[in-house]
């Protein structure tokens, strides 16, 4: 039996190998006599000759500087005799070596995927690999996806999150690339995280030290860049009119063997009317401090991504839908006088079945438009994300615009048939704002609102008193003509 890693051959070509490798050994010794020649160890004495030469020199006289010609040429021939010897089992061995290493990394992670999901608790997102690539910072908020983009629309993604506590999530990730319905047969790439979570990191985690909420600074980042409109609209500084959302998260983040209590914050918007899917974005992050920290960028954040034949899988540019604009500065040049106001879509009673860990398209229905559904927005695909998912409105305008004396908005998730009604008790008001209110306008149409509400109370009591008036008068009449 012969051995792995011996070249099989037959026996004519093992004579054919040994006549290169012969005439590579009269040629080296061919360069060996020029060399004795061109670099004699002692001066030789060519005293017949006009001139004496005791190095390599032209016709002129001059000194050539030639850098070691005997290995040169020895090298040139080893080269020529490679390059016309035929490719035999010992350059295929050569090849796979290469390819059998890119091999092993691959399987590594499968088999890490493997081993961690089966000791530890992850979270798994499917989706289909377009979402994940358009829509990544709904999915691992500072994390890219890690495959390149497919022509094929059976092409999917699973994604794994590491949590730990209960479900409180970590950046230890992985995900694979797989076709159709998942089996570990169908898979094609995988990528692993440079986070490792490990058994040292846990026991350094105190339970008992909060995530800090950063309200103040998503408040004051949405009033600082919008601006509340006509009816309920939000604009832009551009004056665009944007459907604008705000949600967060809370992960134990591995970083540089340091274990950070990480608030992540983002503030995203598409504009209305635009087709193309692109939302416009920022992120912050705090420890539990309330210190902003900075995070790396993606590509940082990934160890490896490689397909199933060993290459990288790792995409070369980002695709995302989302375009990231500075919206978490301390530039107060465009302040609101308009502070917005929010619900929480899924903080609703009737929102609960549906909340899950899986992206979600939310629709509102306006009553100031013709539209059924006057925009919809994406939302993240982590449930804890989505029950505390803000989307902002023009509050007060919308309140005091209102034609229902019980003012509502509308919304579908998911495509349900039929929308929910999210009452004025579930709309809040920027808290930090509010107070900074300055314009008698708005103060005025708030009261106006309420006064407005409060009339039309009253003429319902008056209207019902005036039907059983009337009830009380009838009944009399007609026992009187008895």
């Amino acid at each position: 039996m012969k051995k792995k890693n011996d070249i099989c051959g037959d026996q004519e070509f093992e004579n054919e190998l040994k006549e290169k490798l012969n005439e590579l050994s009269s040629s080296v010794d061919c360069f060996d006599k020029i060399s004795a020649r061109a670099f004699p160890e002692k001066d030789s004495d060519f005293s017949d000759s006009e001139f004496v030469v005791s190095d390599l020199e032209n016709v002129t006289g001059r000194r050539k500087i030639v850098p070691v010609l005997k290995w040169t040429a020895a090298a040139a021939a080893v080269g020529l005799c490679v390059g016309i010897l035929p490719k035999t089992a010992f350059v295929h061995e050569l090849m796979s070596n290469f390819s059998k290493d890119a091999d092993r990394q691959y399987s590594a992670i499968l088999a890490e995927i493997s081993k961690e999901t089966e000791e530890h608790t992850y979270k798994i997102y499917d989706m289909p690999l377009d979402d994940y690539i358009r829509k990544d910072v709904l999915i691992t908020p500072l994390y890219s996806c890690p495959f390149e983009e497919s022509n094929r629309d059976d092409i999917n993604v699973r994604i794994y999150v590491r949590t730990i506590f209960g479900d409180i999530p970590t950046n230890q990730i992985y995900a694979v690339e797989y076709e159709g319905d998942y089996s570990s047969a169908r898979v094609l790439a995988a990528a692993e995280s440079e986070a490792k979570i490990t058994d040292e990191d846990i026991e350094s985690i105190d339970e008992s030290t909060g995530f800090y909420d950063p309200i103040p600074e998503t408040e004051n980042a949405v009033n600082t860049w919008f601006r509340g409109a006509k009816t309920d609209d939000v604009c832009d500084r551009e004056e665009n009119i944007v459907h604008l959302a705000s949600f967060s998260r809370n992960d134990y983040f591995k970083l540089n063997d340091e274990i950070l209590y990480l608030t992540t914050d983002v503030i995203y918007n598409s504009i209305d009317g635009d087709s193309s899917g692109v939302y416009y974005y920022d992120i912050a992050c705090y420890n539990n401090n309330s210190e902003s920290v900075d995070i790396p960028g993606s590509e940082k954040l990934w160890k490896k991504s490689l397909n199933y034949n060993g290459s990288s899988a790792m995409p070369e540019k980002n695709s995302s839908l989302f375009v990231r604009r500075d919206y978490f500065t301390d530039d107060e040049s465009g302040s609101s006088v308009s502070p917005l106001c929010y619900y929480e879509p899924y903080a609703n009673e009737e929102l609960t079945d549906v909340i899950s860990d899986h992206l979600g398209i939310m629709k509102r229905v306006s009553e100031f438009k013709k539209d059924k559904y006057d925009f919809e927005l994406d939302t993240p695909a982590d449930a804890v994300s989505k029950e505390n998912m803000r989307i902002y409105i023009s509050g007060i305008n919308f309140l005091a615009f209102s034609s229902y004396s019980d003012a509502r908005i509308e919304i579908s998730v998911n495509d349900s048939v039929d929308p929910i009604k999210i009452g004025i008790n579930y709309i809040r008001y920027c808290s930090q704002t509010m107070s900074e209110v300055e314009s008698e306008r708005e103060y005025d149409a708030v009261k106006r609102y309420q006064d407005n509400r409060s009339a039309e109370l009253e003429r319902q009591v008056q209207k019902e008193i005036d039907l059983e008036a009337k009830e009380a008068e009838k009944n009399y009449k007609s026992a009187a003509t008895r």
